[in-house]
């Protein structure tokens, strides 16, 4: 007897612009993969608590369609899977055209980039990405954290035993990764998904407060502008105020410092592409934007095998 289909499939008709508001509506009812590095507070991009207010409707998710990363991750996709199914012509890749919805964790649904059919007839998660020169470090362990969350989610909602990632970095460095089914991530990704649902979005409570700057941003969104009175406290409700006053000084003084730490290695680096040493290989990176030169920063790496 075989087994039950651990997933029901959402499908969506009409115009592109149905089927986008269709999608939209459907992704407010759960916790898609690209959800869960936010939820576990192991994104950089997002926080938890911006996932918070899309779910509860408090704020829309940013149309991020125009951004030039989105824009060519998505016309580069189909040429990432097209190189992975001539890599693996023993594979099978389609489009799913579906979201796939956890019938065990009604929370949780996947939007795969393509399912993968293997010889022996059981199926597996393509994921694809493209990524800019300036993170490739972010990819020589394996597929990075975030990522990861995303992967193992979709593994938790479809029940299979594995998933590939395929990356394009730069342009012109292909890569892929094997990530096989490992219980204890289903389980740790399954319930940071299922408390984060009953607890912040049914519940109604806003997560932990986290650290990137997006939050900061959607919560002076949220808030507005300040009106005339102070909110009463007392210090004992508050006392780490003293903490952050010394933390805000140290870091201003570390950044400081970094800053000038930088500026002497760009006196030494000069015209050059960058420094070696016998551990470490230190880069400038400069570009021309708009006909300008453009200074992005100093970048440090462990050089492999030292």
């Amino acid at each position: 007897m075989s087994r039950a289909v651990p997933y029901s499939m959402a499908r969506f008709a009409g115009t592109p612009e149905e089927v986008s508001e269709q999608w939209h509506a459907s992704r407010r009812r759960g916790l898609g993969g690209s959800d869960m590095g936010a939820v576990m507070g192991l994104s950089k991009w997002k926080s938890a608590y911006e996932v918070w207010l899309e779910k509860t409707g408090r704020a829309d998710p940013e149309d991020i369609g125009g951004k030039p990363a989105v824009e060519w991750g998505n016309r580069l996709e189909p040429v990432v899977a097209a190189k992975f199914a001539d890599m693996h012509p023993e594979f099978r890749v389609a489009n799913r055209y579906a979201q796939m919805w956890s019938r065990e964790h009604p929370c949780m649904f996947a939007d795969i980039d393509r399912m993968l059919t293997l010889p022996d007839g059981s199926h597996a998660v393509l994921e694809i990405k493209t990524a800019g020169q300036f993170v490739q470090q972010d990819w020589d362990e394996g597929v990075p954290p975030h990522y990861l969350a995303q992967v193992v989610h979709y593994l938790a909602v479809t029940g299979w035993a594995k998933a590939y990632v395929a990356v394009l970095i730069g342009g012109n460095d292909y890569r892929e990764y094997e990530v096989a089914r490992d219980e204890a991530d289903v389980a740790a990704v399954v319930s940071a998904a299922e408390s984060f649902w009953r607890d912040c979005v049914e519940g109604g409570a806003a997560p932990e407060a986290g650290f990137l700057k997006s939050e900061a941003d959607a919560r002076t969104a949220e808030a507005g502008m300040p009106g005339d009175e102070y909110a009463l406290m007392l210090d004992s409700e508050l006392p780490w105020l003293g903490e952050l006053a010394e933390a805000k000084r140290a870091a201003k003084e570390a950044d400081e410092a970094a800053k000038r730490m930088e500026n002497e290695l760009r006196q030494l680096i000069g015209s050059d592409k960058g420094i070696e040493t016998e551990t470490k290989r230190v880069t400038w990176v400069r570009s021309m934007r708009n006909g300008k030169l453009t200074n992005g920063g100093i970048r440090i790496t462990e050089k492999k095998g030292a």
